[in-house]
């Protein structure tokens, strides 16, 4: 809006001006600046501008030349290997829910990164002799070959130890 015009409606405004000319006045101001922006993109269309490029959706290959899985009528990406609830699955399917390969299923937690023990989900570090060693530990070897759960930061072995010795109870000396 140029300062000539802006005087204008202020002055209408300022003298009482009706409520409906004073809208008048801004509706032909809200044209004028719509035709500005529109003046704007026929010169840039001119210029040889195209305006930005559409990215249309990648078309997928029709079932004829589906190398591996369909499912619910797509052709699944090579390495999907399971129909899951209609989906492509990469991994495994448990009550309709695509689990990663490796992971596990447990009925009340879902899709598990380690092992399902007790309808808990155990990390695969924390599985110690089939139980479940808990968040703040996991499973070592110790020397005599055992396997025991131990504390986060305590020692297994005297090679973390850096030189010292590991006791029994876990800790280096």
């Amino acid at each position: 809006m140029d300062d000539h015009r802006f005087d204008s409606v202020t002055r209408a405004m300022a003298n009482g001006a009706s409520r409906r000319s004073i809208v008048k006045a801004l509706i032909g101001l809200g044209a004028l600046a719509g035709a500005g922006s529109v003046s704007r993109e026929v010169n840039a269309a001119r210029r040889g501008f195209a305006g930005p490029p559409i990215m249309l959706p990648t078309p997928t290959p029709p079932l004829s030349d589906c190398d591996g899985l369909s499912c619910n009528g797509q052709c699944c990406d090579p390495d999907e290997t399971v129909c899951c609830d209609g989906y492509c699955c990469h991994g495994t399917c448990h009550d309709s829910q695509c689990c990663p390969p490796g992971w596990s299923w447990c009925p009340d937690v879902g899709c598990c990164n380690g092992e399902c023990i007790d309808d808990n989900c155990c990390g695969h570090t924390s599985v110690c002799n089939g139980i479940c060693c808990g968040e703040d530990s996991f499973c070592c070897l110790k020397e005599e070959g055992t396997l025991v759960c131990t504390q986060v930061g305590r020692c297994c072995s005297n090679a973390d130890c850096a030189g010292g010795i590991c006791d029994s109870e876990g800790f280096c000396h």
